[in-house]
């Protein structure tokens, strides 16, 4: 259980299951609607998380959230809590609580670094992939933008043994040695009904880094160094880090990439192009 509260409580709250947690909420988060568990009133239970000792700044500049540029400062404690300052919103940022100071949100800014910092202390990580299932394996694609992520995930949930897990971002942690993936998480691209609604996913996953091709598509396998180097590059937030979390990111990134197969996938964009993934990717599940 998670809490995600405004400084002052209010008698009405709402539950949404987000990765592996349940985060009470006290404001309704639209954006939510399929994480929704429940409504209730009369909700006393919010602890009240004071600022203290925030002196290492992590980050000071402009990001690029989305399409926009949005400036955020970053600051950490001894206890490895953050605070984000965006505009004038402050948000408290510790392993069982998000508090905000005032009573309006940037939503953006909410569900992307605010959330993802609280992976983090949680070590839970966020790539920028699509995922989809296929046959009984998971593939994550990874890649830059413009790189044909999504239309591959689309284009696999059009299949009839295929099924699109997510669009953008896909959290996962590595609990006893066993990469765990998280697609229940809220992607803001997808209308409701596209959301997935089901649990956490572990067994057979592989991992795709995706680069755009002018020439025939190529699927090669990865070799592990590689392959923590592009998972490395394909988590998001991890200029907002503090020193722990980078530390124990670069080490789970170590043990997925020795675990997991990875492929490099060279793609040129079309049609015959997602038949051809199809049909290799088949002879790998």
């Amino acid at each position: 259980m998670r809490y995600l509260s405004q400084e002052v409580p209010a008698n009405v709250y709402y539950q949404y299951r987000i990765t592996d947690s349940v985060f009470v909420v006290n404001f309704d988060i639209p954006e939510l609607n399929n994480l929704h568990l429940s409504k209730s009133t009369s909700c006393n239970s919010f602890p009240v998380q004071k600022e203290t000792g925030f002196q290492s700044i992590t980050y000071h500049d402009k990001t690029l959230i989305g399409e926009n540029n949005y400036f955020l400062r970053v600051e950490t404690n001894r206890e490895n809590n953050y605070r984000l300052t965006h505009d004038s919103s402050v948000y408290t940022i510790t392993k069982n609580h998000i508090q905000s100071n005032g009573s309006s949100h940037d939503i953006i800014v909410l569900l992307g670094p605010v959330l993802l910092l609280n992976l983090a202390i949680n070590k839970m990580y966020c790539l920028h992939a699509s995922a989809f299932l296929l046959n009984s394996t998971v593939f994550v694609v990874m890649g830059n933008s413009g790189t044909g992520k999504s239309t591959i995930a689309r284009y696999f949930d059009t299949l009839a043994n295929g099924q699109r897990l997510s669009d953008d971002l896909m959290p996962f942690n590595c609990p006893n040695e066993k990469l765990t993936l998280y697609p229940n998480f809220p992607q803001l691209k997808l209308l409701d009904q596209h959301q997935y609604c089901g649990g956490p996913i572990k067994g057979n996953i592989v991992f795709i880094f995706a680069s755009k091709s002018e020439s025939k598509i190529k699927l090669n396998k990865e070799n592990p160094i590689n392959a923590l180097k592009k998972m490395i590059n394909h988590t998001v937030a991890t200029k907002l880090f503090s020193p722990l979390d980078l530390k124990s990111h670069l080490e789970i990134c170590s043990k997925v990439s020795l675990k997991i197969p990875c492929y490099q996938l060279e793609y040129p964009h079309g049609q015959k192009s997602l038949e051809n993934l199809a049909g290799m990717l088949n002879e790998i599940t």
